[in-house]
């Protein structure tokens, strides 16, 4: 019985990846872009934040705390940081 819903998973994934590939190809083919687009964003999710950011840093208040505070990543407090040229205090 195991191997019996084992084969039709694996035949309902190949499946699954056939329509996919499909799929792509034929945005592909209308010259549709595939992916995200190069370069920078243009708006980023921390920038409606900047002046809280801004405030906690002349606080003192270290990245890490920011970034929970803020819910994101310290990469991305990091790099955003990096981004907009924004030093600690």
């Amino acid at each position: 019985m195991a191997t019996v819903l084992g084969l039709a998973a694996q035949i309902e994934r190949e499946f699954v990846s056939q329509r996919t590939k499909e799929a792509l190809a034929a945005r592909k083919q209308a010259g549709m872009q595939l992916g995200r687009p190069p370069g920078p964003a243009a708006r980023h999710k921390l920038d409606d934040r900047k002046m809280e950011i801004r405030g906690l840093l002349d606080k003192q208040v270290n990245k890490r705390a920011i970034a929970k505070i803020v819910d994101c990543a310290p990469s991305t407090l990091y790099g955003w940081m990096k981004r907009k040229n924004i030093q600690a205090a």
